[in-house]
């Protein structure tokens, strides 16, 4: 049997131009950290001047350059965001301030294809954990840098939105294709697109999101 792990080493990479995953660096941590202060402050106050302003301020500190900046000491803790935590949080971003009455909350039902991606990235989360611990036997990881990832991810998206028979993709669906078309056409942060697809972060914040959900239906005795 072929090793498909083996083979998907020799794929040659396409990385970014240097100026683009320092430029994503800066934007990519801006959304993030802007959404982060937004939301952090939406649970003391309902005023949205007060949590814009909040986020313009952690957006502008993170794009100062040098040392004084938040994106200098994200990079070098987390390297870059993923191009769905990015699109995630700017969706989030806008459905705050453009948007309130659509924003999502625990109560509203998650769509079945939404679940059944949240769960394909919880456990791509957990495969790509194993594999830096060496767990495969071969190099999952390598295989990001070839098309055949992509390829498998546009079909797993599309699956439910096929299945659903509407002419709109779902939240879930647009979001996980828009982050595979940015790579194909980007190849950011890194050129391997797992590290656009996921992320730790990204990954932690699904299996919480997955629990909360659990545990509240749990407790109400929703379906």
């Amino acid at each position: 049997m072929m090793d498909w792990m083996t083979s998907a080493r020799s794929a040659v990479a396409v990385l970014p131009p240097l100026f683009w995953q320092q430029w994503w660096l800066v934007a990519g941590w801006a959304v993030v950290v802007a959404w982060l202060g937004a939301s952090s402050l939406s649970h003391w106050t309902f005023r949205k001047d007060g949590q814009l302003a909040v986020a313009a301020g952690l957006a502008i500190w993170v794009g100062i350059p040098g040392p004084w900046g938040g994106a200098y000491w994200l990079g070098l803790a987390f390297q870059a965001p993923s191009l769905t935590t990015v699109l995630l949080c700017a969706s989030l971003l806008v459905r705050m301030f453009l948007w309130p009455r659509h924003s999502p909350h625990l109560r509203e039902p998650w769509a079945p294809n939404l679940v059944s991606l949240v769960l394909c990235g919880v456990a791509l989360g957990w495969v790509l954990l194993l594999d830096t611990l060496g767990v495969w036997p071969g190099s999952f990881y390598n295989v990001g840098f070839g098309a055949i990832a992509p390829a498998i991810a546009i079909v797993i998206a599309a699956l439910p939105w096929i299945a659903d028979k509407k002419v709109v993709p779902s939240y879930g669906v647009a979001l996980a294709v828009s982050a595979t078309l940015l790579f194909l056409a980007l190849h950011l942060p890194s050129g391997n697109f797992f590290d656009a697809l996921m992320d730790p972060w990204l990954w932690c914040y699904l299996q919480f999101a997955l629990i909360q959900r659990w545990r509240y239906q749990f407790q109400t005795g929703l379906a």
